[in-house]
C-alpha cells in the first residue's frame, strides 16, 4: 500500500469522483483525505429508511419489546480476516424485506468482530470494496450492501438492549413481591406505567432513552449516563425550588474533572466558575455540592461559603478522601476570594452506610437531597426501593423548565 502522499485535504473538489479515488492504492486517513472522500465513505454506511422500517418500533412498551423476535447473537471467535468480509462485486438484488429476513435468520457477528470491521472499512472501501459478504455462511457467496455493517451494529444493540430489559423485568417481578418495594409498587405496571422502551427523557439538557435507566431495577453498577440523569434531576428539582436554590448550588457530573485542569489551563474565569461566583454574590452563605467520581466510586464534596470550609460525604467506610479535587477547589477559592477555606473532611456531610459495591451513586444523590430538602437518609435495607423510585422519577415526563447543566 502506497502512502497517501500529495493528497491535499484543502482541495477545492466539492464532489466525490469515484474513479479518482477508489482503487488507486491510496491510504485511508481522515487526517489527510479531502472532506468529499470522507463524506462519501460515510454515505456508504447509512442504513436506508426503507430498511429501518423493520427495526423495533419506538412505540413498544418495555414488556412488548422483550417479547419481539430478534436474531441470536454470536459469541464464537471468528478466524476470518477483514478482507474475507468484503467484496469488490456489486450487491445482489434483494428487496428490503428479503434482506431483513436473511439477516435475522442468522446469528449476528460479535461486537468485537463488528468493531474490527468498522476499523478496516475505510481502507477496504477505498481499495474498491462495494459489498459485504458473510464468510460464516454459504462460503460468503451472497453480496450484501455495505450499509449492512451498520445494520448489524444496530441489531446487536437491539439484542443487547432486549437482554438488559429482560433482566430488569425479571428482577422487578421479584422485587414487587418483597417489602419494602411491594408496599409502594405492588405491580410491574406501577413501575413501567406506559413508558416506551426507547422513549426520550431530557435531564439537564441531555436526552436519555428509557431503556438506559433499566439497570436501576437490578443489583448492578450504574453507568455514567444514569449518574448524569440522577444529578441533573436534582439540579432540576433545585431549579424549581425558589427558596433552596438561593441557598444551594449543585454542580454537574463533569465539574470535578473540569476544576482539576482549570488552573493549569488558565480557565479559572470559565463560565461554570463565574456562575457559582454570581450565586455566592447573591448569598454569601451558599453551599455548593460537587459530585466526584474516582476509582469507580462516587462521593460528594461540600463547599460551605458561610463556614468557609470544604468537606465531603462518602457512603463507603474506609475509602480515601477526594483530597486532590478538594485542593483544586480550595485553590480556586483562594484565587478568587483571597481566603483559605478549611478542610473539614468527612464530618461535614451526613450520609448513609453502604455495605455493597453498587450503591455509591444513589447514596451520593441522597446525601445531596438529604442536606437540601431533608429527604430520608439512604439505608442499605431500602436500597432497591430507592432505585425503583429513581427509575420512576427519571422516566416521568416533566413539563417544567429544565435548568442549565453547567459541566
Amino acid at each position: 500500500m502506497l502512502p497517501s502522499q500529495g493528497v491535499d485535504k484543502t482541495s477545492p473538489d466539492e464532489f466525490f469522483i469515484r474513479d479518482k479515488w477508489i482503487g488507486k492504492r491510496i491510504s485511508y486517513s481522515a487526517n489527510t483525505l479531502p472532506l468529499c472522500v470522507i463524506l462519501a465513505r460515510c454515505d456508504e454506511e447509512i442504513v436506508p429508511i426503507e430498511f429501518q422500517k423493520f427495526y423495533p418500533s419506538s412505540s413498544l412498551s418495555f414488556q412488548q419489546y422483550i417479547r419481539i423476535p430478534l436474531p441470536d447473537r454470536s459469541y464464537a471467535l471468528s478466524s476470518f480476516t477483514s478482507e474475507r468480509w468484503f467484496s469488490n462485486d456489486v450487491p445482489d438484488t434483494r428487496t428490503m424485506g428479503e434482506l431483513w429476513k436473511l439477516l435475522t435468520s442468522r446469528p449476528l457477528p460479535t461486537s468485537g468482530e463488528l468493531t474490527r470491521l468498522y476499523g478496516d472499512f475505510g481502507q477496504l472501501w477505498l481499495n474498491g470494496a462495494r459489498s459485504i459478504r458473510d464468510p460464516r455462511f454459504n462460503s460468503g457467496k451472497e453480496r450484501l450492501p455495505l450499509w449492512v455493517l451498520t445494520a448489524w451494529h444496530d441489531m446487536v444493540n437491539f439484542a443487547e438492549t432486549q437482554s438488559s430489559l429482560e433482566k430488569a423485568y425479571r428482577s422487578l417481578q421479584e422485587l414487587i413481591k418483597q417489602k419494602p418495594v411491594a408496599n409502594h409498587f405492588p405491580t410491574v405496571d406501577s413501575v413501567f406505567r406506559n413508558v416506551k422502551w426507547n422513549q426520550s427523557f431530557k435531564h439537564g439538557g441531555v436526552t436519555i432513552s428509557a431503556y438506559e435507566f433499566a439497570p436501576l431495577l437490578r443489583q448492578v453498577m450504574l453507568s455514567d449516563t444514569v449518574t448524569q440523569g440522577m444529578i441533573s434531576y436534582l439540579q432540576d428539582r433545585l431549579f424549581r425550588d425558589p427558596v433552596q436554590r438561593q441557598n444551594h448550588y449543585i454542580c454537574g457530573t463533569g465539574f470535578s474533572s473540569f476544576i482539576s485542569v482549570a488552573e493549569k489551563r488558565n480557565r479559572m474565569s470559565a463560565r461554570i466558575l463565574k456562575d457559582i461566583e454570581d450565586a455566592v454574590a447573591r448569598n454569601a452563605t451558599l453551599q455548593v455540592w460537587v459530585p466526584v467520581l474516582r476509582e469507580k466510586h462516587e462521593v460528594v464534596i461540600k463547599i460551605d461559603f458561610g463556614a468557609r470550609t470544604v468537606g465531603y460525604g462518602d457512603t463507603l467506610p474506609g475509602f480515601s478522601p477526594p483530597r486532590v479535587v478538594a485542593e483544586h477547589i480550595r485553590s480556586w477559592i483562594k484565587l478568587r476570594y483571597k481566603i483559605n477555606f478549611s478542610w473539614v473532611g468527612k464530618a461535614s456531610v451526613e450520609h448513609g452506610i453502604q455495605e455493597d459495591g453498587i450503591s455509591c451513586i444513589p447514596g451520593t444523590a441522597n446525601m445531596i437531597a438529604h442536606a437540601i430538602w431533608g429527604d430520608e437518609l439512604w439505608t442499605i435495607k431500602e436500597r432497591m426501593l430507592d432505585r425503583v423510585r429513581w427509575f420512576v422519577n427519571l422516566t416521568t415526563v416533566s413539563t417544567t423548565i429544565t435548568a442549565r447543566r453547567l459541566v
